[in-house]
């Protein structure tokens, strides 16, 4: 067993541990020098390596401690444990989304004025999701070694990023580094596979940038081609997006607090595309359910049963992947089939539209552990296509 360059523990066959014929083990500045067994060397650049297996006994090195640098990516899930569903007044409908979410991996778009949830239900989401398996965290080890980033292996929960709003494309779904050899080196995206993307504000990403989560949203892979070369990095991140419904935040345009324009409205909404929004599974809006007491149908569930319900969802999903969900799943009642249909003609819905209505219907049915898609389940995630109602490009 020995502590690698990123502070995890790695354990090492037989076939490669010849400890007699060890002498020093050369190592980062990074490695601690308390757990190791043998002499150990530190350095802090390639050129001292070079300079000890010359002059082995001339070359003297100072280590450099960085583990401030390190701290700062380590603690890449955020501590969710007092965030629970208690911390959200009302939302019962939005509550009942992140939920479905969860369980079923949904992409998510929230809007709302501030202070209304979004943050804090972006976070509930992350907490409902189970920890990751041995295989899991592993592809999330190498995603960040190869960006030169380090998770604690004692930590299983799904990585959290949350970029900031400036930043670009290369930032967001990778790039190629200039250095020969280096090779690509992971975005954001690649960074929070297997866990959770959110990027806040998302209306204030500049167009490109929004405009890169079109391949990521549909295959759950990014490609990268550049002169240097290409490859393909994993990108199977749940993404959260949230976002005001006005350039002021304070509104729609429906109240006194709010002094945008219609035409502000209309160019801050249009930087959420038609193929971006589409490719969004769900689409909530906050704000409006402001006590818990309100009797709106939607089904409550405590912090403990939601979290049983993603993780038997979520196991009986990764056994039915694909198109096998729909064979083995719950089907459709008469009548359920009738009002998707309806939702394609009212909504005006895409064929992948109607794709994410009837799946997030079906999560739901799991997660109420129907044996068949009922018209509520319909009726609920027809009500979470959003950006699909003609009013939203028509504000007032």
């Amino acid at each position: 067993m020995a502590t690698s360059i990123f502070g995890n523990c790695e354990t090492f066959s037989s076939e490669l541990s010849d400890v007699q014929n060890i002498k020093t083990l050369l190592a980062p500045s990074k490695f601690n020098s308390t757990n190791s067994p043998l002499p150990l060397q530190p350095f802090n650049h390639l050129s001292e390596v070079i300079a000890y297996l010359k002059f082995p006994d001339k070359t003297k090195i100072t280590p450099r401690l960085i583990e401030s640098a390190f701290n700062s990516i380590s603690n890449v899930s955020p501590s969710l444990k007092t965030i629970t569903f208690d911390n959200i007044d009302g939302e019962q409908t939005a509550k009942r989304m992140a939920v479905i979410a969860a369980a079923g991996s949904h992409d998510v778009i929230m809007q709302g004025p501030p202070g209304t949830g979004k943050n804090v239900l972006a976070k509930c989401i992350h907490g409902l999701l189970p920890d990751l398996s041995e295989e899991e965290i592993s592809q999330c080890k190498s995603i960040h070694s190869a960006a030169g980033l380090f998770l604690k292996s004692s930590i299983n929960r799904p990585p959290w990023l949350s970029p900031h709003t400036s930043t670009n494309m290369n930032g967001l779904i990778g790039s190629w580094s200039n250095l020969k050899g280096r090779g690509a080196i992971p975005g954001a995206w690649s960074l929070a596979h297997n866990g959770v993307l959110f990027l806040d504000e998302f209306a204030e990403f500049s167009r490109g940038t929004l405009e890169a989560c079109r391949a990521p949203l549909e295959s759950k892979m990014i490609s990268l081609a550049r002169a240097a070369g290409s490859t393909t990095l994993p990108a199977s991140a749940l993404l959260i997006a949230a976002m005001n419904p006005c350039p002021c935040g304070r509104g729609n345009g429906d109240n006194a607090s709010c002094d945008c324009q219609s035409n502000e409205i209309r160019r801050y909404r249009r930087k959420i595309s038609g193929p971006i929004a589409d490719r969004i599974a769900i689409h909530l809006e906050l704000g409006h359910e402001m006590n818990d007491s309100i009797e709106n149908g939607t089904k409550n569930m405590s912090w403990t049963e939601a979290k049983n319900a993603v993780a038997r969802v979520k196991k009986w999903v990764d056994n039915n992947p694909g198109e096998e969900k729909f064979v083995n799943g719950p089907t459709l009642t008469e009548e359920a089939s009738e009002l998707l249909n309806s939702c394609r003609s009212v909504l005006k819905l895409s064929h992948r539209g109607m794709y994410h209505v009837h799946d997030v219907a079906m999560t739901a049915a799991l997660i109420d552990d129907s044996p068949v898609i009922e018209v509520e389940h319909i009726a609920e995630a027809g009500a979470s296509r959003l950006f699909d109602r003609q009013s939203w490009m028509n504000p007032r």
